[in-house]
């Protein structure tokens, strides 16, 4: 489903705008892929994790770890871009989502500071 979903929003800006990772809001085109990387990656990632009793099996456990932790602070980053480039078409739909992209992101994150 994430690769459909990607091709399709590729093949819609494509129709729209021309080159798709260029143009107008570039940026939250870039992170997109970076988030679509990130989500490929996991399930290629426990194809070569290794056993429990493994000694680079806490190596894995950290590159897992960080790799779906920056794949959800890149998701963040391109919402945030999306409805700022959203703002100047539809103005209300800006402030509730950053501060909703926000609110998720500190919700998230201090568990692991916390704890």
């Amino acid at each position: 489903l994430t690769l459909i979903g990607f091709i399709l929003a590729i093949v819609h800006v494509n129709d729209i705008e021309g080159k798709h990772f260029g143009g107008a809001n570039a940026a939250h085109k870039i992170f997109g892929l970076l988030v679509v990387l990130a989500a490929i990656s996991q399930p290629l990632n426990a194809l070569i994790r290794p056993g429990k009793s493994d000694a680079n099996r806490p190596r894995w456990n950290l590159f897992h770890w960080w790799i779906g932790r920056f794949g959800l602070l890149f998701a963040w980053i391109a919402v945030l871009f999306g409805t700022c480039r959203q703002q100047r078409r539809r103005r209300f739909l800006c402030c509730p989502c950053h501060f909703y992209c926000c609110c998720c992101f500190i919700l998230h994150f201090q568990n692991y500071v916390i704890y």
